[in-house]
């Protein structure tokens, strides 16, 4: 294994949260999901660490349904991470949410290597107040989703599985990820985007005049990275509405991304910082994604996919458009 899944947190210290989560996309029923494996310890001493398993489903024209349930932290975990009998594994996952009817047992085989978002040292370094790797950036999972009785069988449905640390959330970011782009009837294999632009918080309630976006792509194999120093300082994001623009370039080529999520679809989460603060978080497993590769030559390849991508967008205030779940 790669080792990105590795628990960060010490067992004992606060001011601490951590997250590894699973995403992904069923064409066969057209439905998403999003399963979170969750710590956190609270900088306050007198409140406890948690542990938190959220679950939610999507479906095209449908609200998106989930929540979360909270449980003592048992350290070290069984696995990478354990909420109760809900277990984490490398390229295995398991877990019920019993009072909404739903439940998973998930398979997948886990890459040699990782993916880090923000490469190299600052990447690793304590700068950023989160960091993230996806251990399984282009992933087939298998197995079965059950909600309210109804078994989803998954054979080959795209997806990832990541995993982020730190002190606190950003102040405002966003996150894509598609590797399920579409081609006559059927999902292309070796193609997939994943990026990640945040704006982070340089004290309470006062946010860095801008971010940075990271943004990474293969064909068949080929790497854009355009997440690598110093060609992320080069990149754009634009965000309208639900709608999200990235462009990158890198020493082999160019990429522009699209992302674009229906808000009647989505879920929206709030998540609690170490230190109390709120941000949230609009979410969609059925999102829409435009992938664009332009070559040093200027030859020009585009990739599309239709409620197979993964987006979302977080802030320090509730999206008026997008239910809240949890």
């Amino acid at each position: 294994m790669n080792g990105a899944n590795a628990a960060r947190w010490d067992g004992e210290s606060r001011g601490h949260y951590e997250a590894w989560y699973l995403t992904l996309s069923d064409r066969a029923s057209g439905r998403g999901f999003w399963f979170r494996y969750t710590l956190e310890a609270p900088k306050d001493r007198r409140r406890e660490p948690v542990a938190e398993l959220w679950g939610f489903a999507f479906a095209p024209g449908q609200p998106a349904r989930g929540g979360k349930r909270t449980n003592p932290v048992e350290w070290p975990p069984r696995g990478v991470m354990q909420v109760g009998e809900a277990v984490l594994e490398e390229g295995h996952a398991v877990g019920q949410l019993p009072d909404l009817g739903l439940s998973w047992d998930l398979r997948w085989d886990p890459p040699a290597t990782a993916l880090w978002h923000i490469p190299g040292r600052l990447g690793r370094s304590r700068i950023p107040s989160t960091r993230v790797a996806s251990p399984s950036l282009d992933v087939r999972f298998s197995g079965e989703v059950r909600i309210d009785g109804e078994a989803i069988p998954l054979a080959g449905a795209p997806g990832c599985q990541t995993h982020l640390w730190g002190r606190q959330h950003a102040a405002r970011w966003q996150w894509g990820h598609c590797n399920g782009f579409q081609a006559d009837g059927s999902v292309v294999a070796g193609v997939v985007v994943e990026a990640v632009s945040a704006v982070p918080l340089l004290a309470p309630g006062r946010a860095a005049p801008r971010g940075l976006p990271f943004l990474y792509a293969e064909v068949a194999g080929e790497p854009f990275a355009c997440n690598a120093f110093p060609w992320f300082l080069r990149a754009s994001s634009r965000v309208h509405g639900h709608r999200w623009e990235l462009r990158g370039r890198c020493p082999v080529g160019q990429v522009r991304a699209v992302f674009e999520a229906v808000p009647a679809e989505m879920a929206q989460v709030i998540y609690e910082d170490p230190d109390g603060a709120h941000a949230w978080c609009a979410n969609s497993e059925i999102a829409r994604c435009a992938l664009e590769i332009e070559r040093g030559s200027g030859a020009i390849e585009r990739f599309t996919s239709e409620g197979l991508a993964h987006v979302e967008f977080g802030t320090r205030t509730p999206d008026p458009d997008v239910p809240v779940l949890c």
